[in-house]
């Protein structure tokens, strides 16, 4: 060891000289800094760190306050988060957890105010009889912080001492601190029902058992949502996650301490599971207290182990609609699309009625027979001139055929209620690939009984029965001859679309950018008029697969006789579509007139300033029309026809 002397500092050094004789006749000169260091108050190179621990490592943490009884809080953490008062307290609030939490770690000394001190000394700090004291718990241990007097001189500072180091009298700045501890311990109590962070983002699965219904669905990050059964069918991912966001967004009315038996809880009716990754949420629900307001029952883990009986806490919450939500899960949630052939893939399709009969048949042949490899085109038997382009145009129904609803999950017995134990048949042959080798594979469709302009359906070997649009069917009817292209556009480059009803503008929407805008005679409830994805999407839709090329057969020239007679002068709908030209300062315009009804589903039509009118199957305009309907606001058409009994 050696030793040193330091003299005043002058300018921004000062000198060193190391003690000893060989060192007599050296001087060091160094920075005004090193200074500083050496001759600040020597308290201040001890530990000033008071309640330590990382955030992740905290175990429990608690307050209490002298004479205030109802300040102070213990918080746990427990398996499925904080809990206020201990092991059998419910869940706390994570964001005030963490504030308290965050304030006690980041606690240090601002001061050394007294090493050692005696009995006398403590009562004149106000520690005999602590004020405040914090404990925080880790996984490395325990400690403790006493706060006594506020400091005189210093009204934000007190006196305190730790625990682990009860020699020590420290100033503490608490002033922060002061206004948290005093926080009464119900006031840390989370009112979220469901306290997921992560929101729907953080679900992995959903379950429910309502009265003898029961269901589950999961998160399958590849796959998508998909129920937990027998071949795993795919979720409505929109469906699923409207009904978490709304669970999620449950909220505690009251917390109540009647004994379960009162509240319909001994035998709930409803029990709910969300997954939030590895943790399971579970409620029950039980009888309704109010209109809309039902007494649920939230089980927690027991910090004992999973063989103790998990802890129950009881409140008031406003379900609403929920528990028939719930209960209608197994059909609401399922995937809209009940049945699938792509028409790439489609190689044969044939179409039988009820008794067996063929109504249809065609199939995708070489144009040239002469030349199998050569172009193909489908072939419609019994109809030579049928439409090869038409047909196609047909078989893109099958692409994503989608339930309008679905009415039950069969297991065979129900068949009859909706004519499918003796259905018509769809049957389509498709081309795929069984590893590297081609094979065809068949998938069949089933219609069972008309309801209006809709038919009961579904897959053969599948359980799920739907109501679809019937006009597919409808279609085989009209034959597939030679048509009329009246309009073919790019449907990407659509900017607007707009409807007028008998010369009334009833509805329209704009894309002045990625988005669908609506824009109509009356206000939408939507934010700033943005359309939903789900609506635009479906607009989009509607424009592929209907208006990309829209036919009409039976055409003749459009005199002033002819128009007059197919209500076509002063036509029922006026369908504008414009879309970008080669500017987008010269946008094309295309407007289609739709005239009276000719026959069972269809329309006279014709394009504004053309020539030739014709019959258009009336399927594009039932489509818009419908998905018009369930925009919000005023419906800007009647309903397309009265609800059945069996609807209803």
């Amino acid at each position: 060891p050696f030793s040193f002397e330091l003299a005043e500092p002058i300018g921004g050094e000062v000198a060193l000289r190391l003690v000893g004789e060989a060192y007599a006749d050296r001087l060091y000169y160094l920075p005004l800094a090193l200074h500083q260091e050496l001759t600040r108050p020597s308290w201040t190179w001890r530990n000033r760190t008071l309640l330590s621990g990382e955030e992740e490592a905290v175990r429990e943490v608690s307050a209490s306050v002298a004479n205030v009884a109802s300040a102070g809080v213990t918080l746990l953490r427990a398996p499925g988060g904080w809990r206020v008062g201990g092991a059998e307290g419910d869940l706390a609030e994570p964001a005030k957890v963490t504030e308290l939490v965050e304030t006690l770690r980041a606690l240090g000394a601002a001061s050394i105010e007294a090493d050692a001190p005696d009995a006398a000394a403590l009562e004149r700090f106000g520690l005999a009889s602590p004020q405040v004291v914090l404990r925080l718990r880790t996984e490395q241990g325990e400690d403790s912080l006493e706060l006594g007097d506020w400091i005189e001189g210093r009204v934000k500072e007190r006196y305190g001492r730790l625990a682990s180091r009860p020699s020590v009298v420290y100033g503490v700045p608490a002033a922060s601190l002061d206004a948290l501890v005093k926080i009464p311990a119900r006031d840390y109590l989370d009112p979220v029902l469901f306290p997921v962070l992560a929101k729907v983002e953080g679900v992995s699965a959903l379950g429910a058992e309502v009265g003898e219904t029961r269901w589950k669905v999961e998160d399958d990050k590849d796959a998508g949502w998909r129920f937990v059964e027998e071949g795993d069918p795919a979720c409505d991912k929109t469906a699923v996650e409207s009904l978490i966001s709304a669970l999620l967004e449950l909220k505690i009315r009251e917390r109540l301490d009647a004994p379960a038996a009162e509240l319909g809880l001994a035998e709930p009716g409803v029990k709910l599971e969300l997954w939030e990754r590895d943790y399971r949420h579970v409620i029950t629900i039980g009888d309704q207290l109010e209109t809309g307001v039902f007494a649920v029952e939230r089980l927690l883990p027991n910090p004992a182990g999973p063989d103790a009986p998990p802890v129950a806490h009881r409140y008031a919450v406003e379900i609403g609609a929920l528990v028939a939500d719930l209960a209608a899960g197994p059909l609401d949630l399922l995937s809209k699309r009940i049945f699938q052939a792509s028409s790439w893939d489609a190689r044969q399709i044939v179409v039988k009625d009820r008794e067996g009969e063929v109504l249809l048949t065609a199939k995708w042949l070489p144009k040239d027979p002469a030349n199998p490899q050569g172009q193909m085109e489908w072939r419609v038997t019994g109809q030579p001139d049928a439409d090869p382009e038409a047909f196609k145009a047909y078989m893109k129904n099958f692409d994503d055929l989608n339930a309008q609803r679905y009415v039950a999950r069969s297991a065979g017995a129900e068949l009859a209620d909706y004519g499918l134990e003796r259905p018509e048949r769809f049957e389509i042959e498709v081309e795929t690939f069984e590893g590297s080798e081609r094979k065809r594979v068949a998938r069949t469709l089933l219609l069972g009984d008309r309801v209006g302009t809709s038919v009961y359906a579904m897959a053969e070997g599948g359980r799920s029965i739907g109501l679809i649009d019937a006009s597919f069917r409808d279609r085989i009817a009209k034959g597939f001859g030679k048509q009329h292209v009246l309009l073919r556009l790019d449907v990407w480059g659509v900017r607007e679309v707009s409807v007028e009803r008998d010369g009334v503008m009833a509805w329209s929407a704009v894309k002045p950018s990625a988005n669908w805008r609506w824009d109509a005679p009356w206000k939408f409830a939507c934010e700033e008029g943005l359309m939903p994805q789900a609506a635009y999407g479906a607009l989009e839709d509607l424009l592929e697969g209907q208006f990309e090329t829209l036919r009409i057969s039976r055409t003749e020239p459009a005199t002033r006789t002819r128009l007059a007679e197919t209500g076509l002068d002063a036509p029922a709908l006026r369908i504008t579509i414009r879309s970008r030209g080669e500017t987008e300062a010269e946008p094309s315009e295309h407007v289609l007139l739709i005239g009276a009804t000719r026959g069972e589903r269809e329309r006279w039509a014709m394009l504004e300033g053309g020539e030739v009118l014709g019959v258009l199957f009336d399927k594009p305009v039932v489509d818009l029309e419908r998905l018009i309907r369930a925009q919000p606001g005023p419906p800007p058409f009647p309903p397309a026809e009265p609800a059945t009994p069996r609807e209803e």
